[in-house]
């Protein structure tokens, strides 16, 4: 687990102990206990066979991965009203399909896992959330005031 504050909220939230060790170390520290869990998507659990030394999968969602678009305000200014509107259209269904291409993906590993033998159990976000939140403000892992809601506004929206 990188050593960041904003990782580390994570784990201490769970009251767990984190600990940072190289990735190409994790896979002998959980077959030896040195360690006794690990946070990483499921793509990886199953491409680095870490099924062989775990049994459980939390599945919290607490990382997201996004792609961003970025157009400059002059090079928008350039495009015709209907240029514009084409180019967000493609945005957003292109992100719906980004959407369904990475949830299906989830879903193979989800059934590799459990196939593998491992448990796999989704989490009260709602709870989950709430307990993070009473360790530290999102202000107080660097965030400007306003920014949390602005994004759970955005994430209440799709």
């Amino acid at each position: 687990m990188p050593a960041a504050a904003a990782y580390q909220l994570f784990p201490t939230a769970l009251d767990a102990r984190p600990v940072t060790l190289p990735f190409m170390s994790l896979y002998g520290a959980l077959k030896k206990n040195e360690v006794e869990a690990q946070e990483n998507p499921l793509d990886i659990v199953k491409s680095k066979k870490l099924y062989e030394v775990q049994k459980y999968v939390l599945l919290t969602g607490h990382v997201y991965d996004t792609l961003g678009i970025v157009i400059g305000k002059a090079a928008w200014a350039k495009l015709s009203a209907p240029q514009q509107a084409m180019v967000e259209k493609v945005l957003v269904e292109t992100a719906k399909w980004t959407n369904v291409g990475v949830i299906a993906g989830e879903l193979e590993d989800e059934k590799f896992l459990r196939d593998k033998g491992m448990t796999i159990t989704p989490v009260n976000r709602q709870l989950f959330l709430e307990r993070i939140v009473k360790r530290a403000t999102p202000e107080q892992q660097g965030a400007r005031p306003g920014d949390y809601a602005r994004l759970q506004a955005l994430a209440g929206a799709n």
